[in-house]
């Protein structure tokens, strides 16, 4: 449960650097007459990172049986603490 945590906040506080990092310089790769189609193009970026990211973890947690292991343990002391 800690790594999960981990995961989140650490997805969390990149993704607030990459926001803050991106108005420093103008949403850069993304040019448009209004800053607001900046903005979109540059969270829509960051969007399409996070999800790739919780992909590959999710991809790599599903393929590695010392995980699966642990989550089959874990979810079986969760469904006798809830009977």
């Amino acid at each position: 449960m800690k790594k999960l945590w981990k995961y989140v906040l650490s997805i969390g506080l990149g993704v607030t650097a990459a926001w803050y990092i991106g108005a420093m310089f103008n949403f850069f790769p993304f040019l448009g007459e209004e800053l607001v189609y900046a903005e979109i193009g540059f969270c829509t970026l960051i969007i399409c990172v996070v999800l790739a990211v919780c992909t590959c973890l999710i991809i790599d947690a599903v393929k590695d049986p010392r995980r699966k292991a642990e989550n089959e343990e874990t979810t079986k002391k969760t469904e006798t603490e809830h009977e």
